[in-house]
């Protein structure tokens, strides 16, 4: 149990999605560089990793 109600966790995998998004939008503006290599985000595990640290 982690104490955040699941009102909240929807709301914050809904706000990171957005976020997701909005991220790769800018990023698609940005020239590629070979020395960096590019992952995919995820949208609905990234929010769970950041609120719950689950991996």
């Amino acid at each position: 149990m982690n104490g955040f109600s699941d009102a909240f966790l929807l709301e914050a995998e809904r706000h990171a999605a957005w976020g997701a998004a909005q991220l790769e939008a800018l990023t698609a503006f940005l020239p590629d560089d070979p020395q960096v290599p590019r992952a995919g985000i995820d949208p609905v595990t990234l929010p769970r990793t950041l609120v719950t640290g689950a991996a």
